[in-house]
């Protein structure tokens, strides 16, 4: 099951619900065959009869998974987006929204303030020293580039139920380059 979420089998036909849900049965079947064949029974009719066919067409999936649901997934378990990435249903919308793609920061101006949209790989959450208080460090990825943001206090105070692994942000941010 968890190479067919990885997109082990894409090869097939098959979508990744209908082997999920078929996986079970096709299990029990060749378990059986194999019993079957160790143990020494031979059907005659299964000399004349036509091929088992009976995983020849997928099922009928009743709820299939949305591609964002299959992109976490393989996140979740490859560690990155193998088949695509959750922004790519939005860059029609992005560029109409004037987001800067974060390949291209490096033709900003430090101090340059831009929007841009993304998700978010990673959440670190921190306690200031001087302040007591909360701040929280991210991994920001638009599918091309990644970049840590910081979020301060205040914001996170605002903010930070927003600030969860996989979420997919539109922001207005402001550049700043430090050394290294």
């Amino acid at each position: 099951e968890l190479l067919i979420e990885a997109g082990s089998f894409d090869f097939t036909s098959w979508s990744r619900d209908a082997m999920r849900e078929s996986v079970e049965a096709m299990y029990e079947k060749a378990c059986r065959d194999q019993k079957e064949a160790s143990l020494g029974v031979l059907n005659l009719f299964s000399l004349i009869e036509e091929p088992d066919e009976s995983f020849a067409k997928a099922p009928q999936v009743v709820h299939p998974s949305s591609n964002l649901q299959l992109f976490q997934r393989e996140k979740e378990l490859l560690g990155f987006y193998l088949t695509g990435h959750p922004m790519d249903g939005y860059k029609k919308v992005l560029g109409r929204l004037s987001c800067v793609p974060l390949t291209d920061l490096h033709l900003l101006s430090d101090s340059h303030v831009f929007r841009a949209a993304f998700v978010v790989e990673t959440v670190q959450v921190k306690v200031s020293s001087k302040s007591q208080k909360k701040f929280a460090i991210l991994m920001i990825s638009d599918g091309m580039e990644r970049f840590e943001l910081p979020i301060w206090s205040e914001m996170f105070e605002e903010k930070g139920m927003l600030l969860k692994e996989n979420q997919l942000l539109y922001g207005v941010l402001q550049l700043e380059r430090k050394d290294g």
